[in-house]
């Protein structure tokens, strides 16, 4: 009789940081890549500091291919948040 238990690893959430505050995004990225939390594994892909830089880095991950989520600051240098996001929505939906 084979007892063997199959356990997998938790497929990877990769998320995308996009603020303007250094602060915040090295707090997030501590806060998500902290295996306590009890979540699948996150690893922060990319980190953009204004809004063209979160296109620039979806677009060069791959799109919804290469991201799982993108957290984004609401007020974004060059670019705010909300357009960015109908930006992002209307090139990967």
């Amino acid at each position: 009789m084979n007892t063997s238990v199959s356990v997998s690893r938790p497929i990877a959430v990769r998320v995308l940081i996009g603020d303007d505050h250094r602060i915040v995004r090295e707090g997030l990225r501590q806060v998500l890549g902290d295996p306590a939390n009890g979540a699948p594994e996150i690893v922060v892909a990319a980190e953009a500091v204004t809004g063209p830089e979160v296109l620039a880095q979806v677009a060069a991950l791959g799109g919804r291919a290469g991201l799982d989520l993108v957290l984004l600051d609401i007020a974004l240098p060059g670019r705010d948040g909300l357009d960015v996001l109908q930006a992002l929505r209307a090139d990967w939906p």
